[in-house]
């Protein structure tokens, strides 16, 4: 009977164990998880920067134009104000640019449906 209780005790004991090294585990994934968290914050800050630069700039390298930096700008949550676009634009021009983005976006949405509606 007593073999048997130090059997269990060493079971426990390798059990206690194991548990410690799961919970030291965790706590470094949960350190490197916030970290990564972090740089993503940290990224997407930059990232909008740069984004508000170029808009600001009016350097449309793409073949959308603006439309492009707007469109990553709201697909980062960012309310685009008016005071953003380059001084060379005039307030309609602004307007049409910010209209054709959306319209543009709701075209993306529908193609999109559209293809997932094929493959199934």
């Amino acid at each position: 009977m007593r073999a048997q209780f130090e059997v269990l005790d060493k079971k426990i004991a390798k059990c206690v164990e194991r548990a410690k090294e799961n919970t030291d585990k965790m706590k470094s994934i949960e350190h490197e998880l916030q970290e990564y968290k972090l740089d993503l914050v940290n990224v997407k800050t930059q990232q909008k920067q740069h984004y508000y630069e170029i808009l600001k700039e009016g350097l449309d390298s793409r073949k959308d134009g603006l439309m492009w930096i707007i469109k990553n700008l709201w697909y980062l949550n960012e309310n685009v104000q008016m005071s953003a676009f380059p001084d060379f634009l005039d307030t309609e021009s602004i307007k049409y640019i910010l209209e054709y983005a959306k319209l543009d976006i709701k075209k993306q949405e529908i193609n999109k449906v559209l293809k997932e509606g094929q493959i199934e």
